[in-house]
């Protein structure tokens, strides 16, 4: 089985070109689907996911009987976030009679991140049951089990009422590109990195343009409910300044100062090292690479968070790694600081009650409640990543408890910062409403949670023969999302009618339409604006 790509700093693929959604006409030898190939296959081996997609997506277009391409095409657009084509590309491949483990796998996890949960259950129990009789059941017995225990978890939490609404910030921070890592200076204030050239829609590979780098900037409060990011670099002594910089993190004396900075190597893989800085005597120390054996030569170490033991009281960093003797993707590992070398040492895996054969990642220790918030797609979830919380420390741990709606939502979510008292904080998703760049929910955006009376907003409609008033059961409705800013609309999800309806959930501040796609029809769009209503509402 092909593991699942996780980008593990925002996604470096947005650094690519500017043809995603361009489906013309080939209008030169260059465009021909051999030299598409050839071009196609390049970036793979660069791992830039977005412009592969891209190749893919035209490159299945052209040659529509070549199921490579839209296998290649379905994987990518999941690993980009693009859930709504990465089903249609797993179905397509699918009714050509495609049952291996990989398209139904995926297939099934698409469906997830679309909410589509009784069909994801009906893929994976099938799947589970024809794998019983294969020798790699052993392998992805408790994948499978996962998977389905997340869309039964899900299905409950939906009917689950929750006193905690969850808004996306408004465009002062969160930009076109990815947002991410936010870390609380006090109160009302936080950092949080982007991308240094905040005007960059998409990145041309071909042109001589320089590869922007990702910086950290600062957002305040600005009266109730309000943040303002100038959008400048965030300048302090203890972050360095060159490089693509994120996942910051302080320990509980505000005297230690933890970063990553992220590179492509020579094998064009993202790799991330572990920097600090020390307050001395009222200065912060030039920041330095961590001594020890926290970094890891060909392997990330990314995503600082400080904790402490409760016996020696000696301080703990966790953080996350691919680095050999892991228990899936990436993993949480710790290591202690020693006060007698200032190094850290004893670099051990949290174990297995944290990690799974999926991927750990951001995770948060709160103290002194003892407290680990992570996101994981191993553990059962909504969608793809979701935020758990355990308490303990080291490898000692309770078992990890999903931590539900609205924290959590069919799509990624990560980054769990709450602030003291815990009833409103920051957490980083790409579920919709976030702003995006080339699909509804393909970018990470900075949320804001608080603990007030939430708003549940539903839309049921009718698809029917305007002449006969019959309904068209088993056809498909198209729901699409727009830009705040732009209008430009992006199709989220795709429904088939049953007993004469469509009942979908819709989130706040919004504004949706809906398109029947019927070949015989001449379809109307509805068009539906959830902005500004305080009180639960289904539209009509």
């Amino acid at each position: 089985m092909r593991p699942l790509i996780l980008i593990i700093i925002f996604a470096s693929s947005v650094l690519s070109s500017a043809l995603i959604g361009q489906n013309a006409p080939f209008e030169s030898p260059y465009d021909s689907p051999v030299f598409l190939k050839q071009k196609a296959k390049g970036v793979e081996r660069e791992n830039d996911y977005l412009l592969a997609m891209s190749y893919y997506d035209k490159l299945k277009n052209m040659r529509p009987d070549n199921e490579f391409f839209w296998e290649r095409h379905a994987y990518y657009s999941l690993v980009n976030k693009d859930y709504a084509n990465a089903e249609k590309s797993y179905e397509h491949l699918k009714e050509q009679g495609r049952s291996d483990f990989d398209v139904i796998f995926y297939l099934a996890r698409t469906k997830k991140h679309l909410s589509k949960y009784n069909e994801a259950v009906e893929l994976l129990e099938k799947l589970k049951k024809d794998m019983r009789k294969t020798k790699e059941y052993g392998e992805v017995r408790k994948l499978l089990s996962a998977e389905l225990e997340g869309c039964f978890l899900a299905q409950r939490m939906e009917r689950v009422e929750n006193a905690y609404t969850v808004k996306p910030l408004s465009r002062s921070v969160n930009s076109r590109q990815f947002e991410g890592s936010p870390v609380w200076i006090n109160e009302d204030q936080f950092i949080y990195a982007s991308h240094k050239n905040l005007e960059l829609t998409l990145f041309d590979k071909d042109s001589n343009t320089e590869i922007p780098e990702r910086a950290m900037f600062s957002a305040k409060r600005k009266g109730a409910g309000n943040w303002d990011s100038p959008k400048k670099s965030y300048q302090a002594p203890y972050i360095k300044s060159d490089g693509n910089f994120g996942n910051a993190a302080f320990n509980a004396t505000r005297d230690k100062f933890f970063f990553t900075l992220c590179e492509k190597n020579d094998q064009f893989k993202i790799e991330c090292k572990m920097y600090w800085s020390l307050l001395e005597n009222g200065s912060w120390s030039t920041p330095q690479l961590i001594p020890g054996e926290i970094n890891m030569d060909g392997y990330s170490s990314t995503q600082p968070t400080m904790g402490y033991e409760t016996m020696r009281g000696r301080e703990v960093l966790y953080f996350v790694s691919d680095r050999p003797g892991g228990k899936g993707g990436m993993d949480i590992w710790y290591a202690i600081l020693s006060d007698r070398k200032n190094r850290f040492v004893s670099v051990s895996n949290a174990g297995s009650r944290i990690n799974t054969a999926g991927n750990e990642m951001t995770p948060h220790y709160t103290l002194p409640d003892s407290v680990l918030y992570f996101s994981s797609d191993g553990h059962p979830g909504m969608g793809g990543l979701d935020i758990f919380q355990t308490k303990g420390e080291r490898v000692m741990w309770d078992e990890p408890i999903n931590i539900g709606i609205p924290f959590n939502s069919p799509q990624d979510d990560l980054y769990f910062q709450p602030k003291k008292g815990k009833k409103e904080g920051l957490l980083v998703s790409n579920r919709v409403g976030s702003t995006p760049l080339y699909g509804a929910t393909c970018c990470d955006d900075i949320f804001y949670y608080k603990f007030e009376k939430p708003v549940e907003l539903f839309a049921e409609i009718q698809l029917m023969d305007e002449e006969s008033r019959v309904c068209l059961n088993g056809e498909e409705l198209q729901m699409f999302v727009h830009d705040k800013y732009t209008d430009d609309k992006f199709l989220i999800n795709q429904f088939k009618q049953s007993d004469c309806l469509v009942r979908v959930a819709l989130n706040p501040d919004l504004k949706y339409s809906f398109e029947g796609n019927l070949p015989k029809y001449l379809s109307d769009e509805l068009v539906i604006e959830t902005v500004d209503i305080e009180e639960s509402k289904v539209f009509r």
